[in-house]
């Protein structure tokens, strides 16, 4: 449960496919069908621990780099200058999206948390159906079901999900369609920051090549 903290702390300021190949992701929304071609993506998270954010950060960006695409981590990117671990005004929007221009990034890959939710599911004896466990405008502006059959004795279940979403926007829009790809990810009580992280960031990428990114 340490990492839940941590990650609640990384995401709370501020998600591809729904399938068998999927952990976290629960769905995702192409708003600009065309796929396009990136030389550098900044990659943002919102949160407040800046330990947890870098980790994320970087695992992303490591991922894009591993197809060709360069990530850069927004905590290594100095003479931004704006935080992410508030909510900005629109004239620091405006600053941030022509700071990251001026640098020479060409896209914005911003993640932020969503919802959190604490649950308890009572499974009684006997057979049981077991289940694993919107859109929002433009820069700027923030956002399974799978059938089992189990046989198991009466026991509680409870703990914390946490709801994410990851947005990809193309700063060279001119048409103020600058938001290109939406997904939306679920995890159930991380406990290790690593491997969530790293899980997430492979999930994401994928899903971003699969469906925007050429």
């Amino acid at each position: 449960m340490k990492f839940t903290v941590s990650f609640l702390c990384l995401l709370s300021s501020a998600l591809l496919m729904t399938g068998c190949g999927s952990m976290y992701m629960t769905k995702s929304q192409t708003v600009v069908k065309e796929k396009k071609s990136y030389s550098k993506i900044l990659v943002i998270s919102r949160g407040k621990n800046e330990i947890a954010r870098s980790i994320f950060e970087q695992d992303i960006a490591r991922n894009l780099d591993a197809h060709g695409i360069k990530g850069v981590a927004y905590h290594k990117e100095s003479g931004i200058g704006v935080p992410v671990d508030t909510e900005l005004t629109e004239a620091q929007i405006a600053d941030l999206k022509n700071k990251v221009i001026d640098m020479g990034f060409d896209g914005v890959i911003l993640t932020h948390l969503v919802n959190t939710q604490q649950y308890k599911e009572l499974i009684p004896t006997g057979v049981y159906p077991s289940t694993d466990p919107n859109y929002y405008g433009q820069w700027g502006y923030y956002w399974t079901y799978y059938p089992a059959m189990d046989w198991a004795s009466g026991y509680s279940i409870e703990g914390t999900t946490l709801e994410l979403e990851s947005a990809l926007y193309d700063l060279r829009a001119t048409d103020g369609n600058s938001l290109q790809w939406l997904g939306r990810f679920k995890l159930d009580d991380p406990e290790d920051l690593q491997k969530a992280t790293s899980n997430y960031a492979k999930e994401l990428v994928t899903a971003l090549r699969q469906e925007s990114i050429k």
